[in-house]
């Protein structure tokens, strides 16, 4: 039996005040006869989201918010979320992430977010610093235009 699939996807607040679309969706992996001796982009890809998949694990297993704001997982992924509003707008002021549970031959949609992070400065991101504690349910969080 095939289970739902945790997935990241990203929000960028531009030079301008405005926030993108939510983006990112199941990774999918290109194939040519070259990456059977080479495949980087691949395996970065499902490093991100063996990455995605070990924090919703986490998500599972920590009591609350905080404690999960202190794993290693919720750090790679706010770092995770930064690299990838720097490769859409290399002038971002801010990145959101949310993970959605897919179920199983289903789609993403906002019903299956299962987390929600608070809104992350870049510069606040570039520094080493504890990351923001995440909203286990996007009712908690303060940004209502999603």
């Amino acid at each position: 039996q095939v289970g739902a699939l945790p997935v990241m996807r990203v929000r960028v607040l531009d030079a301008s005040a405005h926030w993108t679309d939510w983006q990112g969706d199941v990774p999918r992996a290109r194939r040519s006869i070259g990456q059977l001796f080479h495949n980087a982009r691949n395996n970065r890809l499902l490093l991100d989201q063996s990455l995605v998949e070990h924090l919703y694990a986490d998500l599972r297993d920590a009591p609350d918010a905080d404690t999960l704001a202190r794993r290693v997982s919720y750090r790679l992924a706010c770092e995770l979320a930064r690299r990838r509003a720097l490769a859409e707008d290399c002038d971002a002021q801010a990145v959101q992430f949310e993970v959605r549970l897919i179920p199983a031959y289903g789609t993403a949609s906002a019903d299956t977010t299962v987390l929600t992070s608070p809104v992350l400065s870049m510069t606040a991101l570039a520094d080493a610093g504890v990351a923001s504690p995440p909203y286990r349910d996007a009712a908690e969080s303060p940004i209502r235009d999603r």
